[in-house]
């Protein structure tokens, strides 16, 4: 190809490319004329308000939905922290018990190993320095009741703490009271079985009627008694429905 056709190519070439910039020039021109009266007419005003409006009603949900997110985390936390520290105590309460006795094989041992928890012992372990944090439980026939701490599901120690205050460092427990069906109980009676399901797993005894403090209500109960301890059964139902079982040591010397 000769020098002269190379030229003519490059000018027909460069001059396509001027008319089409030309061409986008004036396109783009015609655009912003548009946007200009757009602004003076308010139009524009409003299309980009809207579109301000929707950016700035995306970041709020955006945000919202981030908060909320980090809410739920922070109660699932939480939770998993809490559910750590029962742990926690629950693991620090049975190294507790399993110090206090080594579990013979003998009836009275049972429950002896309750019996043999400090207050004060106790009240660190669940990090208590004032019994109105503890939940308080009237002595059966009596115008007194005592302070109580959680040891297993369903299951408590008394001590005779008639009111909130200081921790009894020595205080030893009046009584282990189990509201939950067990392996404990007395013979084969267990809590939460009627007067009718503790005599036929038990022996035959009379059903009586008390009282005891905070209850507006009488309390009925069957009473059994052997060397080592008494057991009580309490409902507040005649027919001893949702029974639950009061221990009480006898305090002789093994």
């Amino acid at each position: 190809m000769k020098k002269n056709d190379l030229y003519t190519l490059f000018s027909i070439f460069f001059t396509i490319v001027c008319i089409a910039v030309v061409i986008c020039l004036h396109h783009i021109k015609g655009k912003w004329m548009d946007i200009d009266t757009d602004l003076e007419s308010g139009e524009g005003t409003e299309v980009i308000g809207r579109s301000i409006e929707e950016e700035g009603r995306l970041d709020f949900l955006l945000n919202d939905d981030l908060d909320r997110l980090v809410r739920d985390k922070k109660k699932e936390l939480d939770a998993i922290e809490e559910q750590w520290k029962r742990l926690q105590i629950n693991y620090n309460l049975q190294k507790l018990l399993e110090e206090k006795w080594n579990g013979e094989d003998d009836p009275r041992f049972l429950y002896e190993k309750y019996f043999r928890v400090k207050q004060g012992e106790l009240a660190r372990i669940e990090k208590v320095d004032d019994l109105s944090y503890c939940g308080m439980l009237g002595f059966l026939n009596g115008h007194f009741s005592g302070s109580t701490f959680t040891i297993n599901d369903g299951m408590l120690l008394q001590y005779t703490n008639s009111a909130p205050g200081s921790i009894w460092e020595s205080g030893l427990p009046r009584a282990v009271i189990i509201k939950e069906s067990s392996k404990y109980g007395f013979m084969d009676a267990r809590a939460g079985m009627d007067f009718g399901e503790i005599q036929r797993n038990a022996y035959e005894a009379p059903v009586q009627e008390g009282f005891m403090y905070f209850y507006e209500a009488p309390v009925y109960y069957i009473q059994y008694t052997d060397q080592f301890y008494e057991y009580t059964f309490i409902s507040d139902f005649e027919d001893g429905k949702d029974s639950w079982l009061i221990v009480d040591h006898c305090y002789q010397d093994f």
